[in-house]
């Protein structure tokens, strides 16, 4: 059957007669049978479902939905193209990759088609991090064409799900019971950037003493304290507390105005200099200061000579 226009034919619109809500125009194949999106990327370790809903619907060869309500949509791992296995230093973690509901049972999910169209929803996963699997969603449709005609067929489609990395600040949960998910630190940190999973974090580190809190890859230090950068796992006492800022900066962005350097022990050149509070102070400052003193010791020498005078040429008594 040859397509005609579609600016000018009512059968595009399930319009004509003898065809309708309920019949195809023209049996068209597995292109019909429409699932999106094809790919999903699985970012969210603290929820099994995907992140996005999947849609199916079945069309005819123009593209009009055809309103069935006898097919039943079949979602399920796909493990011959699935790899839900990596190294952790030496030892090697395999899954069989799975599709499982909210309870966390199943391995095939079921949902019917309505009016031609369903939306797969709480369709959870288990795989790897880093992993990748396919989920397969498979119908056998009955789909009517032209008057009391029926066709029927199985199809399949294939949506990808790839598995990302645990994240910088995160820990592979190597001794849950799933071992298929990473966790945050809490009351900890990490600074592993986790670029492949063979080299994943196992453990958060305790906070270090001088730290205010720690979490994910953040370390919050008290004043007075300084870290070189982010990969830094030492924390230094500075000279005094005014020279670090404290908190979640490290190297220079760790220093109070004037400061830099290692511990933020240097002064600005030409700018700054090093008083005796171990502060760097405005190179003004200082001169005021000793114009001011310079004034204090001309006024007190300046209030001794009039006593002196005072007391030559009019004899007054020495207080």
């Amino acid at each position: 059957m040859s397509a005609p226009n579609m600016s000018h034919n009512s059968w595009a619109k399930n319009t004509a007669r003898y065809y309708g809500a309920d019949a195809s125009s023209s049996f068209c194949g597995s292109q019909c049978f429409i699932v999106s999106p094809s790919s999903v990327n699985y970012t969210d370790y603290t929820n099994i479902s995907l992140p996005s809903l999947i849609y199916v619907s079945l069309v005819d060869y123009y593209g009009a939905v055809i309103k069935s309500y006898r097919d039943q949509v079949k979602v399920y791992a796909n493990k011959a193209i699935s790899n839900c296995a990596g190294k952790v230093g030496e030892s090697l973690i395999k899954h069989v990759p799975r599709v499982i509901n909210k309870a966390n049972s199943e391995e095939s999910l079921f949902f019917t088609l309505k009016e031609g169209a369903a939306v797969l929803s709480n369709v959870g996963v288990r795989c790897l991090p880093s992993g990748n699997m396919s989920i397969l969603i498979d119908v056998l449709l009955s789909i009517p064409y032209g008057i009391n005609l029926f066709k029927s067929q199985r199809f399949y489609r294939n949506v990808l799900v790839d598995f990302v990395d645990c994240k910088r600040g995160e820990i592979f949960d190597l001794n849950s019971q799933t071992q298929s998910s990473c966790s945050r630190c809490v009351d900890g940190y990490s600074l592993n950037d986790n670029i492949d999973f063979k080299s994943v974090a196992l453990k958060c580190l305790p906070c270090p003493p001088h730290a205010l809190k720690c979490y994910d890859d953040q370390v919050f230090l008290s004043k007075g304290t300084w870290r070189p950068g982010i990969q830094n796992y030492h924390i230094y006492d500075c000279q005094s507390k005014y020279a670090c800022l404290g908190g979640n900066k490290t190297g220079q962005q760790g220093c109070n105005v004037g400061h830099y350097g290692p511990i933020c022990g240097i002064c600005e050149h030409n700018k700054y200099f090093l008083s005796s509070k171990k502060i760097c102070d405005l190179c003004d400052t200082r001169l005021v200061s000793n114009v001011l003193s310079v004034v204090f010791i001309l006024i007190f020498a300046s209030l001794c000579a009039y006593f002196f005078y005072k007391i030559l040429h009019d004899n007054l008594p020495i207080l």
